[in-house]
């Protein structure tokens, strides 16, 4: 009997759910691309059936991000398949960082990060395991969590809600946050594209108070490790 993969094309073709957008290209489209690959080498074999969750380029699940996101598990748990792999493109501010790969895998209704782990142990590096572990549950837990955009939404909120002379003060744990605080703080928005006004002035709504971040002592990571990750930027409207 042939094992069961169900390849999901993150994202959807268009908002609800839409992937990210950069130099000219989209994550869903990449991804879409890359699934139809797999999914082709994997039923050419002869040992997997392949399914996707977007068999064509404007296949639209789900009317919001939730329920794109259950739709996707709900077909694969309905076929049903053996592996679940999910397929994203994932920013980083290290130009020669490569793409990071999840899988995960069901065994008997019950998923755990124990079992995620092994499933994908075969591909991390040696004696770095737990380091990159760690990445791939913080991407897991940022995408299913929305947080770059709730992050996006509460800059601009903030930034409109705040007085004259009022200032906000934000504390990010990782350079995805951190950078599009920055880039906030320095131009307005999250891409850091300055805009200005018929003089030349840029017309950010924001200035930054402290030229580069707060970072914690090491007396304070020594009692709170947590914090070693820790960037407080200060900024104040104008």
């Amino acid at each position: 009997m042939s094992i069961r993969v169900y390849v999901d094309q993150g994202h959807n073709p268009v908002n609800p759910n839409a992937g990210a957008e950069g130099n000219g290209l989209r994550e869903q489209d990449i991804v879409f691309e890359i699934g139809l690959r797999l999914a082709d080498l994997l039923n050419e074999s002869g040992n997997y059936e392949a399914r996707l969750s977007r068999p064509t380029a404007d296949t639209q699940l789900g009317t919001s991000t939730q329920t794109s996101l259950s739709a996707r598990v709900n077909a694969a748990n309905a076929w049903p398949a053996d592996y679940f792999i999910s397929l994203h493109c994932n920013a980083s501010v290290n130009a020669e960082a490569n793409g990071t790969e999840a899988l995960v895998y069901s065994a008997s209704g019950r998923e755990t990060t124990v079992q995620l782990g092994k499933a994908i142990e075969s591909a991390l590096p040696k004696f770095a395991e737990h380091k990159f572990l760690a990445k791939v549950y913080q991407a897991l837990r940022i995408e299913v969590n929305q947080e770059m955009k709730s992050l996006e939404k509460f800059l601009s909120g903030a930034a409109k809600s705040l007085k004259e002379g009022g200032k906000m003060v934000i504390i990010t744990y990782h350079s995805l946050e951190d950078r599009m605080v920055k880039n906030f703080i320095k131009a307005g928005n999250i891409e850091g594209k300055a805009e200005k006004d018929f003089y030349g002035n840029i017309t950010a709504p924001l200035k930054a108070v402290n030229r580069k971040p707060i970072l914690p002592q090491e007396s304070e990571i020594a009692s709170n490790t947590r914090a070693r990750s820790a960037k407080l930027r200060i900024a104040e409207k104008v």
